[in-house]
Order: C-alpha cells, then sequence, then structure tokens
C-alpha cells in the first residue's frame, strides 16, 4: 500500500471516531455536597451524580457506605447515611470509588460500563476499548 492510499484511509478513519471519543477534555470528578442532619449526614444530589456516572445508585450507595462502616436510605435524589461524617471524608471514599469502577486504567476516561464476562465482573472502557477485571463489590 502506498503512502497515499494509506494517508486516505487513515483519514476516513479518523472521520468515522465519534467526536466525543477525540476530544480531550478533563474529566473531573464530581463534588459530593453532604451536610450533617442530627445524627445523620445527607448527601445531596446523589442519585444524579451516579446516573451522570452511568452507575446504579443503590450499589455505589451500597460500596461507599461499605466503606464507611454505616448504612444508609434513599430520600428522593439524596440519600442519608447514619451518623456523622465529614465532607472531605466522603469525597475521598467517592474519589477511590471513581478511580476503581469508573475510570479506564488504560486511557483515564470515565467513558465506562461494569460487564459480565464469563462469571467475571470487568470495567469495559467506550473510548479506547481496553477491558479489566474489577472487584466483586459491584
Amino acid at each position: 500500500m502506498n503512502g497515499t492510499a494509506y494517508n486516505a484511509l487513515l483519514e476516513k478513519a479518523l472521520k468515522e471516531i465519534p467526536k466525543d471519543l477525540t476530544s480531550k477534555e478533563r474529566f473531573e470528578l464530581p463534588r459530593i455536597i453532604s451536610n450533617i442532619q442530627g445524627s445523620r449526614t445527607v448527601i445531596k444530589d446523589f442519585v444524579k451524580v451516579v446516573n451522570d456516572l452511568r452507575r446504579d445508585p443503590q450499589k455505589t450507595a451500597k460500596i461507599l457506605t461499605q466503606n464507611l462502616g454505616t448504612s444508609f436510605t434513599v430520600q428522593g435524589n439524596d440519600i442519608a447515611l447514619k451518623g456523622k461524617f465529614s465532607g472531605i471524608e466522603i469525597q475521598k471514599i467517592f474519589q477511590d470509588f471513581v478511580k476503581e469502577f469508573i475510570l479506564c486504567k488504560e486511557c483515564s476516561r470515565p467513558d465506562t460500563k461494569i460487564m459480565d464476562r464469563a462469571g467475571v465482573k470487568v470495567l469495559k472502557c467506550d473510548a479506547c476499548g481496553a477491558i479489566m477485571p474489577v472487584k466483586e463489590k459491584i
């Protein structure tokens, strides 16, 4: 194949890649807003934030509360944690969750989904195609 034909094929392939997969915008971790109400800590807009990351809010809340050693209840778009927790503590646990269950280990994009492959949970990246196993928690 000569260089001209190769370049034409390369240009054609690049045009067919969806624009949202080729953008180099930086992923910003959603900020978790929480406040203490009596003996509970309420995380505002939790369901919306997790849905935006394409994860199940119930499973995500379960993982976060396991790390905090507490229980939760869903209240509309918010979740209430039993106990008093600082916003910094919650944000750190959420950040660890995103690193493990959202971001691709190869390209660092959040365009991933959890799949079951032959009984093994894997994180599949829609941006680069990488597939990597994840803990069974989710």
